[in-house]
């Protein structure tokens, strides 16, 4: 089909009108419709003039497709990502990979939020809060298996954004208060300050305080990255 206008809401960034999935090259009107958002009755969209293309991306799932896609990523060569092309692959990846992350990551994420100020506000003792320090330290094991993961598969290029490192700083601070709040219930020692055992040093209930009161800034902040991703 050679189309030469699309009418959309809105175009998707600067230089690309629409960009979408197929599982053919032969696509017609309801294609467009259907996953391009085209509507030709709606007088508030506007009619974009454009150039179609059709690229086949299944190759870059390939493990030579993912090589050729970390070497990209570790390049310092910007003129790679000028290319026309490389700008379409790049941003279908991204569309869809945002919305892998939101739909897989963000509901975990809000339950690790609950669970946390669960486990702060719960009287000291009670079976909910034991359960809760419980879970939040298997949300620590979580989150160290999704740093491993990106690791593994996007190497250590992801040590050079920031939000690896809000990960990081929430496994070691929520781990150490789950692991010192749940030795403390397993000894059943009620009389003395709550707190972390670190080399046979007791730190003060206030110091682990101050540890939640940090460790609550850094899980909203680590909102931001989702918002991000929301469009």
């Amino acid at each position: 089909m050679n189309k030469q206008t699309l009418m959309v809401k809105e175009q998707y960034n600067d230089q690309i009108v629409s960009v979408n999935r197929a599982r053919s090259q032969y696509v017609d009107d309801a294609y467009f419709k259907s996953q391009m958002k085209e509507n030709k009755d709606n007088e508030s969209y506007k009619n974009y003039p454009i150039k179609m293309m059709a690229l086949r991306t299944n190759w870059l799932l390939t493990d030579s497709g993912k090589m050729l896609l970390q070497a990209m990523l570790r390049s310092e060569n910007l003129e790679l990502f000028n290319c026309m092309t490389t700008e379409v692959i790049t941003e279908f990846f991204y569309k869809h990979y945002k919305k892998k992350i939101l739909k897989q990551q963000l509901p975990v994420y809000l339950l690790q939020i609950m669970i946390y100020f669960m486990s702060v506000g719960l009287r000291k003792g009670s079976v909910e809060r034991i359960v809760s320090d419980w879970l939040n330290l298997a949300a620590c094991i979580y989150t160290v298996g999704l740093i491993f993961m990106n690791l593994k598969y996007v190497g250590v290029v992801v040590l050079q954004t920031v939000w690896v490192y809000f990960d990081i700083i929430y496994v070691l601070a929520n781990g150490c208060v789950s692991m010192s709040r749940i030795y403390d219930e397993i000894n059943g020692d009620h009389n003395h300050a709550e707190g972390i055992i670190e080399e046979g040093l007791l730190v003060e209930k206030m110091t682990v305080r101050i540890i939640q009161a940090f460790l609550s800034i850094i899980i909203f902040g680590k909102l931001i990255y989702f918002m991000q991703l929301i469009d």
